[in-house]
């Protein structure tokens, strides 16, 4: 097949069954649109992506800054052009007369998974989103400086994302989940704290002199 068609035409994409009495596709489980021509997410608690994201196809995904693995959203052509890293017909290379497409950007879909802090390589930005997993069904605890080093632990300017992709920059911040001082349950998205460590993120050493706090019982 070539590089935008992956497989030929079959009624309701061979994914589903045809109600013809209605003339309507009744798609397997896992699939959906008109046609059951797409992959459906994850589905927890009757919410797609467990109520803590958004669908979104892989064409979509490739061009997102905050999408993972994190990566500079745009490629270069020859001719110094920008252009999606997958699919699209957008600007760039031009493979067919539709562009550079390819069968499963529309296809295949994936949770893009809610942040309460902002997502990306750039400035301010953390490399890690708040909720994870393939239906964003787990939630990372706050993030902190390490208390019990010299260095800043959430500086990642320069140093490369998760799985290799991209590279932070200037001000772009690490992940360092409850400070490297405490473990996190996943389920709450709140840290237990190590001994003599508190705070959300367990960033605080606990009666350090001069620091006005108690150690809590």
């Amino acid at each position: 097949e070539s590089g935008n068609m992956g497989h030929s035409l079959k009624e309701c994409s061979a994914a589903g069954s045809c109600d013809r009495t209605k003339g309507v596709c009744r798609c397997y489980e896992g699939f959906a649109g008109a046609k059951c021509e797409r992959r459906t997410c994850p589905i927890i608690s009757s919410e797609i992506c467990a109520g803590h994201g958004t669908c979104l196809s892989i064409r979509q995904l490739s061009s997102m800054p905050s999408a993972l693995p994190l990566s500079d959203p745009w490629g270069y052509a020859s001719n110094g052009r920008h252009f999606p890293i997958y699919g699209g017909g957008r600007e760039g290379i031009i493979v067919t007369s539709e562009g550079n497409v390819t069968w499963d950007e529309d296809f295949m879909h994936r949770c893009h998974c809610d942040s309460s802090w902002s997502v990306g390589l750039g400035s301010g930005e953390t490399q890690v989103p708040e909720y994870f997993g393939d239906a964003c069904q787990l939630r990372h605890c706050p993030s902190g400086d390490d208390p019990m080093t010299t260095v800043d632990e959430t500086d990642c300017s320069g140093k490369a994302a998760p799985m290799g992709k991209g590279v932070g920059q200037s001000g772009n911040k690490c992940f360092v989940e409850c400070s490297n001082r405490g473990v996190c349950d996943y389920e709450l998205g709140q840290c237990m704290c190590f001994k003599g460590f508190w705070g959300s993120a367990c960033e605080i050493l606990k009666d350090v002199p001069g620091s006005g706090e108690e150690e809590e019982e």
